[in-house]
């Protein structure tokens, strides 16, 4: 019983570890928006958002930019011709296991999810 019971709590540990953590190499990627109305600062329908492991980041609402990971934040650096903006979002994943996903509004349900 006491096998168990430890197996049991080694499997959460690691899955809550697995929740966050979210090294470049892993983020890296393709994702798309899934929201159909417009987000204050953020897309205004369904986006696109390529991160690249050098830090960079394009997209078609932000242009191009830089970005940093911090545990299961992500922040985006993004410039305007008459200055920069900081946008902060967090990482989540479906049900622990399930390709990154960036939440854009978490109440609404709109976030970029990974594709590639």
């Amino acid at each position: 019983m006491k096998k168990i019971i430890l197996v049991f709590i080694i499997i959460i540990l690691s899955l809550i570890f697995w929740n966050s953590f979210f090294p470049k190499t892993l983020v890296a990627g393709t994702y798309v928006s899934n929201n159909m109305e417009p987000l204050l600062e953020g897309p205004k329908g369904i986006d696109t958002l390529v991160l690249l492991e050098n830090g960079k980041y394009e997209n078609r609402t932000w242009g191009e930019g830089n970005y940093e990971i911090n545990g299961s934040e992500i922040h985006f650096i993004i410039q305007y011709p008459h200055g920069e903006m900081n946008y902060y979002s967090s990482f989540s994943r479906p049900y622990f296991i399930g390709p990154p996903q960036i939440v854009l509004n978490y109440d609404l349900g709109y976030f970029y999810r990974k594709v590639q």
